[in-house]
């Protein structure tokens, strides 16, 4: 059982997500944005993967993932980004930037957990 952080400002994407991972067998823990996803990740430290949207008020994925790679204590965390965006810059832009994947959304159940359990099986 990994344990999973799902943010995304969107609550209908988070339950889904964290209804798919969590019937896959994962402990899910959700965020609606980034502030409170970074609260979590400070003071709980032990998620196995992250998967961050992008477009979110206050502070974006994009900001997010900045800092968690930023810092040491974070910058090993497996980020993979989960937007609507389709495009090649956003994908080719997250894994320059540090992320492991880039997931788009809408996604299937199966493909997600497939996604999923490919990343947290990559060493």
């Amino acid at each position: 059982m990994a344990r999973i952080l799902v943010i995304d400002d969107d609550i209908d994407v988070l339950s889904i997500t964290g209804y798919i991972l969590g019937s896959a067998g994962h402990s899910i823990t959700t965020a609606r944005d980034g502030k409170e996803a970074l609260d979590k990740i400070y003071d709980e430290h032990a998620f196995d993967l992250v998967l961050l949207d992008i477009a979110m008020p206050n502070m974006d994925g994009w900001e997010v993932l900045k800092l968690l790679r930023s810092e040491k204590k974070t910058s090993n965390i497996k980020v993979a980004m989960l937007s609507a965006r389709s495009g090649a810059r956003s994908k080719i832009y997250a894994v320059q930037q540090g992320a492991v994947d880039f997931i788009t959304k809408p996604f299937t159940m199966s493909g997600l957990v497939e996604r999923v359990n490919q990343l947290l099986n990559k060493e």
